[in-house]
């Protein structure tokens, strides 16, 4: 900003009407029924239009259903402009798939998905966005761009779901699916398990899908898996004191994490918003801490938080890990063992320790899936 290559204005005209290139980043809301509402964006292409410059690109980098920026989105661009889309500006869409918290490390790392009106246009649209992104993704359409990332969450989610299903098919078969997981992950090239990101996201893909049982079928089915991990953590939790000689009723239950994806600060889709209720329902003695949220901002949304790990984990019977964060994933059991003072029970819904190791210090571990070895 100090040498005036940046500059913030709150005057969008005034913005756009210097601008060669526009970013258009509004996201939908929801209204009362539950429905995405995509009029804010509308009013965004709109103050665009108005100001917009022959020649100019257009990039649109929000949440949209598919065909939405081809038909309407262009519609209102074009009226409030007088200019023809492809001809006299260039209009291009582009997926936001960057992450609460990590916005500009992933706008400068991740390649940009691109769908154009028109040749020419995904050319002036890969013009510009190639000055930032490390490798440019040209699609065919605009349609194709727009449904880039409803695939992708749908992947994503049944992914997870599947990755569920393992942990419990391996508690079946008495085999330690963190140690499978393990070399799936390292040696048969799986990157991963991935958790899904938006609940906006996946009201859109519930919307595009519709009631077909062709598509919606499997949505259903993997949420219901997914959504069952709550009532497989009580379980574990309940086990896992019982090995204290505890009870989960006024137990204290330090819950670590409530971001809804790993060193993220988005909570839209935590799992902690639906095992909070469980527990507090059983009675249980909750406090939370996620370092990825300030104690105001945790204490403004509702939960019981706590300024640090330490004050957390402090005479905690329990200790859930709900997210792996970095923080956690680098607990050792010795430090764990010293943060508690007492015997506690450790419950890893990510397996993102070594149970084995825990508990040879004196704790007693739990996680999906976890087989106690000999």
């Amino acid at each position: 900003m100090n040498n005036g290559r940046l500059a913030i204005s709150g005057n969008p005209w005034e913005a756009v009407s210097k601008s060669s290139a526009i970013f258009i980043t509004t996201p939908p809301t929801t209204d009362e029924a539950g429905k995405l509402d995509f009029t804010p964006l509308q009013n965004s292409c709109r103050e665009v239009g108005m100001a917009l410059n022959r020649g100019a690109v257009v990039i649109i980098k929000s949440l949209v259903s598919v065909g939405l920026t081809e038909s309407l989105l262009r519609e209102v661009l074009e009226e409030a402009s007088g200019f023809k889309a492809g001809k006299d500006f260039h209009l291009a869409y582009s997926p936001p798939r960057t992450r609460p918290g990590r916005v500009l490390k992933d706008l400068r790392d991740k390649p940009w998905i691109l769908g154009a009106v028109n040749e020419r246009s995904l050319a002036e649209a890969s013009r510009v966005v190639g000055l930032v992104a490390p490798r440019v993704v040209g699609l065919s359409s605009l349609r194709a761009a727009e449904a880039v990332q409803l695939l992708e969450y749908l992947r994503m989610e049944v992914d997870l779901a599947l990755a569920n299903q393992l942990a419990r098919l391996c508690e079946r078969l008495d085999v330690d699916y963190g140690e499978v997981r393990n070399v799936l992950e390292k040696e048969l090239g799986n990157t991963g398990l991935p958790k899904p990101e938006s609940q906006t996201l996946h009201q859109l893909l519930t919307e595009t899908i519709g009631e077909s049982p062709s598509g919606l079928r499997l949505l259903k089915s993997a949420s219901l898996v997914n959504e069952e991990m709550v009532k497989i953590a009580i379980k574990l939790t309940k086990e896992a004191l019982r090995g204290c000689g505890k009870r989960l009723r006024r137990s204290k239950i330090a819950i670590l994490g409530v971001s809804e994806t790993p060193d993220s600060e988005s909570a839209r889709k935590s799992p902690v918003l639906k095992l909070l209720p469980a527990l507090s329902r059983a009675r249980a003695q909750i406090v939370v801490y996620d370092p990825k949220h300030s104690y105001r901002a945790l204490q403004s949304i509702g939960y019981p938080a706590e300024r640090s790990l330490s004050d957390a984990v402090k005479n905690s019977d329990c200790i859930i890990i709900a997210v792996p964060h970095k923080e956690f994933r680098q607990l050792t059991p010795k430090k764990l063992k010293t943060l508690t003072n007492m015997s506690a029970a450790v419950v890893d819904m990510p397996r993102i320790l070594d149970g084995t190791a825990i508990e040879a210090r004196g704790l007693v571990y739990a996680g999906p899936g976890w087989r106690k070895k000999p």
